[in-house]
């Protein structure tokens, strides 16, 4: 069963043509929007696992209608990871104008942000935790192919990266 805030949301993105592919060890994600719009989506964790990574990006993604969030949405969804779709009443979501560069959910207890690494790094470090410098590496790594990078937290911590190209 979704949640209303879930089809809320679903209702107004468009159906994706989606499709997985590896690059080298890491699962890719191509996604491309009814607009024309073609995605490919990388998940890489820097704590915890990859399933909890996409779970978290799926509903730090939720609020966002840009693009890159739609293609992350989708490319949650299609990863094959199970999670629970049903959104509690008392979840509350948000996401920053479009020069912000983030967005994320409270949600039973949980503190999510997606975003620009820097914008996360300064949230993380404001709640007492600290970014990895793994999480800093694969973002320089990303953004030297000239690709997007989002930084994915839960609380003190980062739990991966997200590219989108």
């Amino acid at each position: 069963m979704e949640s209303n805030l879930g089809k809320r949301i679903s209702a107004r993105l468009p159906r994706p043509i989606s499709g997985i592919g590896y690059a080298g060890d890491r699962k890719v994600k191509r996604v491309e929007l009814l607009s024309g719009k073609q995605f490919e989506v990388t998940f890489v964790p820097t704590t915890g696992s990859e399933d909890e990574l996409i779970e978290a990006a799926y509903l730090a993604s939720l609020p966002d209608r840009s693009p890159e969030a739609q293609a992350i949405y989708f490319g949650a969804l299609c990863s094959g990871v199970r999670f629970n779709s049903v959104i509690p009443e008392e979840a509350e979501s948000f996401f920053s104008d479009p020069g912000g560069r983030f967005s994320g959910m409270n949600i039973s207890g949980r503190m999510i942000r997606k975003g620009a690494l820097e914008i996360i790094e300064r949230w993380i470090l404001s709640t007492g935790g600290a970014i990895r410098a793994q999480a800093r590496d694969l973002v320089a790594e990303i953004r030297n192919r000239g690709n997007h990078a989002i930084v994915v937290a839960d609380h003190q911590r980062d739990l991966g990266v997200i590219e989108v190209r």
